[in-house]
């Protein structure tokens, strides 16, 4: 992202945000209307530093390599990795914080939350999404 002073040439108040569907973050409604806490965050932002967005839409994944590629500028909603952080500039803050757990079926007798041996699954493509 090019950040630069306002007396600058290169300054540009417009900025290339991925948008991608999101039940929280980014939010479009049957009219057209966006909102959610990565719009409203971006909002707030672009109260002190004049910008304006230019949202491009694409799913989550598409949207980070984008980014890493340098094809739009913002993308809300990114959780801190040392990986991303070799490529990426990260806030010095946190937008927020979350919490994931792991789910079972409580009518699987077989599996037991001491023993996670107990557990059958198939292991994740992870690394996609570092």
């Amino acid at each position: 992202m090019l950040v630069a002073d306002q007396n600058n040439e290169a300054f540009c108040p417009c900025q290339r945000s991925a948008w991608y569907p999101d039940s929280a973050y980014n939010i479009t409604c049957e009219n057209g209307e966006r909102s959610g806490y990565g719009y409203e965050y971006q909002q707030s932002v672009a109260a002190y530093t004049g910008w304006t967005y230019h949202y491009i839409e694409a799913n989550w994944l598409d949207s980070l390599n984008m980014l890493q590629k340098g094809e739009i500028d913002l993308m809300a909603g990114v959780s801190y990795a040392e990986g991303r952080a070799q490529t990426m500039l990260f806030s010095d803050l946190p937008m927020g914080e979350e919490k994931y757990y792991l789910y079972a079926n409580l009518a699987a007798a077989n599996i037991s939350v001491s023993d996670l041996t107990t557990l059958n699954v198939s292991p994740a493509r992870v690394s996609e999404y570092l």
